[in-house]
């Protein structure tokens, strides 16, 4: 009996919650190297990225030399609806993307060039060294202003996200302690740099995190309080960085850093074990604590090791209260390394993850060679529910790989591909030492927040993310009454609007979010019986 109900404990969940299928795949990119930044949805059900390429053709119809930044704008089929190229002529790659109000957007790239685009912007160090690069541009790409950050050293964005009052937050890797950049540690190494920016680009404030040696925060988030969060690797044990659980610096913890609106240090925590552990992906959750994503070689401290894999990387998430401590932890994968670098909190409370892997064996299914791009879905309380390995018999997810939610709740993943067999077709090079973007579409899971036949009146949801205010446009081909419901991952109604009989033609509605915690939420619209949803994100 007791390996009965062990058994039912793990079927369940995959009972629940089916597996999703590729709904479409598309490689994006030229002969040369080319790799994925930030991809964000966009108002009108399409998508954006803001990528890398060294490629001069293919989707490429203009180019700088070396590698350009490359916007691509995609509609909801993956196909795209307009591309261009920013840089001059030396290294200008990719970073972070978000959509402003006024529908335009704003990208964090880095850039090493003072020509082409970049001629009389102004460059804070010697050639070579990549300043952080801001330009806002307006729905069809073209520049409506742009500006250069950092000192004299290496300064490269990694993460971009609105403020609470109209202003935006970057941050970086920094190894400058001059021009933009103060209170940078002593040391060789790196370190971490948040900046407030201005709706037009004015520096704020800013803050550099870390100790004498590495400290690299990946990702930024922003909290309940105002406040922010970050979260990546420290190889410190001093300045900012208290409770590293080994002396030698040779290897990383993660780290996790909280700090106020205005960039002090809240409160901050390393988590690992006598081995090396990095960091890449965070998240707030519904319930004000956080997830993290990343990658462990440690099977002590903090780590409770699940997989036999004595000189390779697992797949390590942890998920940890408001105040840093740890709820739980668990380790995925295989034998031969594995690594998350992206993280969702889904509609049920649990968690979607995307990374890589080289195993064959342990949780990983259905292995195409070499390293896959691996999706694998967990509950609230980090039990696998089910996994998913994407790719062909080359490398698949040697850069890392992205996972966001589509607007139909499916998932849509970012990653770089070498192989022309298996899931993959359609590749713009014809080298395996060169990378295409590839993009994999995801249809939603069986456990979506439950509807009807889905309504041919289409609605729109925006901003997306959201720290506050969030509209919705819908169409009305004849005159109707609507409900607006807003659905917690639950399936709880948080809020309605039945509205009076309207027109036909186009609505808007607007909702005050800002009582919502950080999370994901569904807008449902209900209309002669018929049901359409789409999820959106609020962001504090």
């Amino acid at each position: 009996m007791k390996y009965f109900l062990i058994t039912l404990i793990i079927l369940t969940p995959v009972l629940l919650f089916g597996q999703p299928s590729i709904q479409w795949q598309k490689c994006y990119g030229g002969s040369e190297n080319d790799y994925p930044g930030g991809l964000i949805p966009t108002r009108d059900g399409g998508y954006i990225m803001a990528s890398s390429t060294k490629s001069t053709d293919g989707d490429m119809t203009s180019s700088h030399g070396d590698y350009d930044l490359w916007i691509v704008k995609m509609k909801v089929d993956g196909a795209i609806e307009w591309q261009k190229s920013y840089g001059g002529s030396r290294e200008d790659e990719g970073g972070a993307i978000l959509q402003t109000f006024d529908g335009g957007y704003l990208i964090a790239a880095s850039t090493q060039s003072d020509d082409g685009d970049l001629q009389g912007v102004g460059h804070h160090g010697t050639l070579g060294s990549p300043d952080i690069w801001v330009l806002r541009i307006d729905s069809i790409g073209t520049i409506l202003w742009q500006k250069t950050y950092g000192g004299s050293g290496y300064d490269v964005p990694v993460g971009l996200i609105p403020g609470t009052e109209g202003e935006y937050l970057i941050s970086a890797i920094t190894r400058s302690s001059d021009g933009d950049v103060h209170g940078f540690h002593s040391g060789p190494g790196d370190d971490s740099w948040v900046f407030e920016i201005s709706e037009s680009g004015v520096l704020g404030w800013q803050r550099t995190l870390g100790g004498s040696k590495d400290d690299d925060l990946y990702s930024l988030v922003q909290t309940r309080d105002g406040g922010y969060a970050l979260a990546g690797v420290t190889y410190s044990n001093d300045g900012d960085v208290i409770g590293r659980h080994i002396i030698d610096t040779s290897n990383g913890d993660f780290w996790l850093v909280k700090l106020s609106s205005i960039g002090e240090i809240q409160w901050q925590k390393t988590y690992g074990g006598s081995k090396f552990e990095e960091s890449f992906g965070l998240i707030p959750t519904f319930d004000n604590g956080y997830a993290v994503a990343g990658m462990t070689f440690s099977k002590d401290g903090d780590v409770a090791p699940t997989h036999d894999s004595m000189y390779f990387s697992n797949c390590w998430i942890l998920k940890v209260n408001s105040a840093g401590d740890i709820d739980w932890e668990n380790t995925y994968g295989g034998s031969q390394g594995d690594a998350a670098y992206s993280i969702l909190q889904t509609q049920d409370s649990g968690y979607i993850v995307s990374g890589s892997t080289s195993s064959d064996d342990g949780d990983v299914t259905g292995f195409h060679g070499n390293s896959d791009c691996w999706v694998f879905r967990l509950d609230k309380y980090g039990r696998l529910f089910w996994r998913q390995s994407l790719g062909g018999s080359a490398s698949d997810a040697n850069i890392g790989s992205g996972i966001m939610f589509a607007a139909d709740s499916g998932y849509l993943v970012a990653t770089v591909t070498s192989s022309w067999d298996g899931d993959v077709s359609g590749r713009r090079s014809d080298s395996t030492n060169d990378g295409d973007i590839w993009l994999v579409k995801l249809s939603p899971e069986k456990a979506a927040v439950p509807r009807n036949k889905v309504s041919e009146n289409s609605f729109n949801v925006y901003p997306n993310p959201t720290n506050g205010i969030g509209r919705i446009t819908y169409r009305l081909d004849a005159p109707s009454k609507v409900r607006i419901e807003i659905v917690n991952p639950l399936g709880d109604i948080l809020r309605t609007i039945d509205s009076g009989v309207q027109g036909s033609g186009v609505h808007e509605s607007k909702f005050d979010l800002r009582s919502l915690s950080s999370g994901s939420y569904f807008f449902r619209i209900q209309k002669d019986g018929n049901i359409s949803v789409k999820s959106f994100e609020v962001v504090k």
